[in-house]
């Protein structure tokens, strides 16, 4: 099962003060300038994400500064803040219910659901789940067929932002995404998945080992087959293709993707692109064959 964007017919005049937009637009939902469904409404702040918006047809709308503003060929609101502007923007329609992926709730049969499991009535739980004690499962949250969730684990919660309004309070963003966890995967104990902000679900495939206490950000990727250990971090929109090996108490930077079949070794610190097959480790990570070169030399002084 698949999560859908809202069906809304929104307008940035319903929202935002008319002496600041430039020129009004529709638009469905919020997303990000690489929008991948049509109707989005994004923000800019500079020239590198304004053009990858205006040039993408599924980008109807946007809040960036004066100086892009005046060039912006679609429904357009000036500010001078426009990421802050934006987020403001999205905890209000999220409070009203306006970003609330589209899908299906139930669940299915021969399930077994420990009675202390909190689980939103907003899910779907497919055929032959099992849920253990404390698990948390939030709005939005599809999970497949006879998929392991251990105890203490929360899936479908809000991730940490970096946000502040005007006076210096901290802003919290509401996240309005989804989580889809396949089939016959395995979640253990105390692990935290994030949902998404956008939407495009946080996303863990079939087949795939999630180890104790591991936090998987909002809006990743992680695959088929993989294997990743405990206590690792795999921070937000990070891309883990199929068949990766992630070992313990490693970190994956917001956005790095690791191509298929690659291998984290223990420990490693990865703040780059890692290739098809790589092996990597270190702080910070790079080829695994070069860093234990390189530490057997600097071992033997």
């Amino acid at each position: 099962m698949r999560t859908r964007v809202p069906d809304n017919k929104l307008s940035l005049s319903q929202f935002l003060p008319s002496q600041r937009i430039i020129k009004d637009g529709d638009f469905s939902h919020l997303n990000k300038p690489d929008a991948e469904d049509q109707g989005a409404l994004v923000y800019c702040e500079n020239e590198k994400f304004f053009q990858q918006a205006i040039e993408n047809p599924c980008v109807s709308a946007l809040i960036t500064t004066r100086v892009f503003a005046e060039k912006c060929p679609i429904g357009c609101v000036v500010s001078d803040t426009p990421r802050l502007e934006y987020y403001r923007l999205y905890n209000h329609l999220q409070s009203q219910g306006l970003l609330s992926p589209v899908m299906e709730f139930g669940r299915g049969n021969l399930c077994q659901i420990h009675p202390t499991a909190v689980i939103s009535p907003k899910s779907f739980i497919d055929d032959g789940v099992v849920i253990e004690p404390h698990v948390i499962i939030g709005d939005h949250v599809v999970i497949g067929e006879k998929t392991y969730i251990a105890a203490g684990t929360v899936i479908g919660t809000d991730g940490l932002m970096e946000l502040w309004d005007t006076d210096g309070t901290a802003l919290r963003v509401h996240h309005a995404g989804s989580v889809v966890i396949g089939n016959h995967t395995n979640i253990l104990a105390n692990s935290v998945v994030v949902r998404s902000v956008f939407p495009e679900p946080t996303t863990i495939g079939n087949n795939t080992h999630i180890g104790i206490m591991t936090n998987i950000g909002h809006g990743a990727y992680v695959g088929n087959q993989c294997f990743i250990a405990g206590n690792c971090v795999i921070a937000g929109v990070a891309r883990i293709e199929d068949g990766v090996k992630i070992w313990a108490s490693s970190s994956i930077t917001h956005g790095c993707h690791v191509a298929k079949n690659a291998q984290i070794m223990m420990g490693s610190v990865v703040i780059s692109n890692v290739k098809e097959g790589e092996v990597i480790s270190g702080n910070f990570a790079y080829n695994h064959r070069q860093h234990t070169t390189k530490y057997l030399k600097e071992s033997k002084g």
